[in-house]
């Protein structure tokens, strides 16, 4: 954040009139650079959709579990799992969605923050890529409000072995105002070949102006 122009103690305008320096000098910096909010989604804490419900434990033949109850991720699935990139030099970690596998998860649903401008678009943020070079498939961001509502998300851009930011916007027409909740779901396209490893994610909104 930039330096405030001023402080309290030697700044004319609030030895003068305080209010005024409020005004004046203090807001249009907060506003220019605290006008964009930040919603962390926790991509560990997501569940496993399977035949469009939440995926039940499934025993394999060597009497192990492949993914856990109510769906939750687990270390290694049949389709989705986690680990690390390297356990002991690069311990980034990630949600592998297995190649050869096409399947759905979900995130923890999402309240709308009580500052979010619902005449803004909103945006689903993704740091992916893939396992390889063979494949680049695209993922499908469903996007729900509330309840009842149709979906409103869309496809991030093509995936590639150099993981980065990819985008969906969620536009102003479908964001309700608060308070409320998303649910936010993501479905990959076909990926034969590579794996596809999902790092972070994160919602970025427009606040609403002083």
């Amino acid at each position: 954040m930039a330096l405030l122009p001023g402080t309290y103690k030697n700044d004319i305008y609030f030895q003068n009139d305080p209010l005024k320096y409020v005004i004046e000098r203090l807001l249009p910096v907060m506003n220019g650079n605290l006008s964009t909010g930040f919603i962390p989604i926790d991509i560990f804490a997501s569940r496993i959709i399977l035949s469009n419900d939440f995926a039940d434990e499934t025993v394999v033949n060597t009497g192990g579990s492949e993914k856990a109850s109510g769906g939750i991720l687990a270390l290694d699935g049949a389709i989705f799992s986690l680990n690390r990139v390297n356990a002991a030099t690069d311990k980034a970690a990630r949600v592998v969605f297995k190649a050869n596998t096409t399947g759905e998860i979900q995130f923890p649903t999402i309240p709308l923050p009580h500052d979010l401008d619902d005449t803004a678009d909103m945006t689903v943020n993704l740091w992916a890529g893939m396992g390889g070079a063979t494949n680049t498939p695209v993922i499908d961001v469903q996007a729900f409000f509330n309840v009842g509502d149709t979906e409103c998300g869309g496809n991030i851009a093509a995936l590639s072995a150099t993981a980065g930011l990819r985008t969906v916007t969620l536009a102003a027409a479908d964001v309700p105002a608060a308070p409320g909740f998303l649910n936010l779901a993501l479905v990959p396209a076909a990926h034969a070949d590579d794996a596809i490893h999902l790092y972070a994610a994160w919602i970025t909104y427009t606040r609403k102006a002083f």
